[in-house]
């Protein structure tokens, strides 16, 4: 079989003409020359996709919300160290809150 690339919306369209297609799995990748691995991994790749959520200007907590927030300071007795969080999502955001 060729190793020809193809791109999502493709894959889609296979996936799509399987089911009406009646044709078992393995008949119906012969006959469009992909291999099986390749439709399985694509149709649970394309069925399985998360939303992700879109991103806007507004801001995600409203002001009024704001006002609920705390802040949060040493005991007195214990010394003021900086410190620093870091999460790294898998979508390539990055949130990073810094005591300043």
């Amino acid at each position: 079989m060729a190793n020809v690339h193809r791109t999502p919306k493709q894959w889609q369209a296979i996936i799509e003409q399987h089911a009406p297609s009646g044709l078992q799995v393995a008949t119906f990748c012969k006959q469009q020359q992909i291999t099986l691995s390749s439709f399985y991994a694509w149709r649970k790749r394309l069925t399985n996709q998360p939303s992700l959520p879109s991103i806007t200007s507004k801001p995600i907590i409203s002001e009024s919300a704001q006002d609920d927030w705390h802040s949060i300071s040493p005991e007195p007795n214990v010394a003021a160290s900086p410190w620093d969080i870091e999460l790294s999502l898998p979508n390539g955001v990055v949130l990073r809150m810094m005591n300043t």
